[in-house]
């Protein structure tokens, strides 16, 4: 393929005599590009990644409108390697050109998926104001976009209107929000969580999600978080009776003595 195309450019200076172009370095910048899109890297999906709406229009063009839906060995489309980069216009334009934007990959991924992984917030909005319901589409493991914003780190004012059926939703793991929090660093996003909560606040996930992330290096300032979080439900919830465990993993961060609330809660 390379060959031709280089051949192609040793026929630049007929072509041009032919079609009475004005400007050589028009026709060589073309000529340049088809050759661009296929050395390596520089397949739709690495285009639309890097945001080259010019590269990718020449694949476009030399291809057919399908392959702007064409997927790469895990099953990803153009469209979700633009959302990872925040690439906006590359977005716009490989929907012009018919992307479908509600196709999934191997993992039961959407485009959503994608803009959160590559923590790409205004991406996402711009996204849901379209397609609103495909914004809370999960995976095959049940894992939603909003999680995996969770993890990468994204501000919990990205939250603050997300319904409890969503907010709240557990993967196949039985993780919510407040797990994918810790797990990515979101310490934020886990504080946002205790406040949302409240005095509804469920232990049971505060241990989960200490339990999936205590020998996470990244999670470190998450956990201490998640920990004045159950230091703060333990001493105003009166019925509440600590378990065998728990000391080391919250109650030594607690600011008040600890021994005391275990023997007056437990007997």
């Amino acid at each position: 393929m390379i060959s031709k195309h280089i051949k192609y450019l040793a026929l630049v200076p007929t072509i041009m005599f032919a079609l009475g172009c004005q400007s050589t370095t028009e026709l060589l910048e073309n000529a340049t590009a088809s050759l661009k899109s296929v050395m390596p890297g520089n397949d739709i999906h690495s285009l639309a990644y890097k945001g080259d709406i010019k590269g990718i229009k020449v694949i476009v063009d030399e291809e057919g409108a399908d392959v702007v839906n064409k997927r790469n060995d895990i099953g990803n489309t153009p469209i979700m390697m633009a959302a990872f980069k925040g690439q906006s216009k590359a977005i716009d334009y490989l929907l012009k050109e018919g992307a479908n934007i509600k196709l999934v990959n191997k993992d039961g991924e959407t485009v959503f998926n994608a803009a959160a992984q590559g923590k790409q917030p205004a991406t996402f909005i711009r996204l849901k104001a379209e397609f609103p319901k495909l914004a809370k589409k999960a995976d095959y493991n049940r894992i939603t976009p909003y999680m995996r914003a969770a993890y990468s780190g994204i501000g919990e004012d990205f939250f603050y209107n997300l319904n409890d059926k969503t907010f709240y939703a557990k993967d196949i793991e039985g993780r919510d929000i407040l797990s994918w929090a810790v797990g990515g660093g979101n310490t934020d996003l886990v504080l946002y969580y205790g406040k949302r909560t409240g005095e509804n606040l469920n232990i049971d996930k505060v241990r989960k999600a200490q339990l999936d992330h205590f020998d996470n290096p990244q999670s470190k300032q998450s956990l201490v978080a998640l920990a004045n979080m159950y230091c703060s439900y333990a001493l105003s919830n009166e019925a509440f009776k600590p378990k065998t465990g728990d000391y080391l993993k919250f109650g030594r961060h607690c600011k008040f003595d600890w021994q005391k609330l275990e023997k007056q809660r437990n007997g």
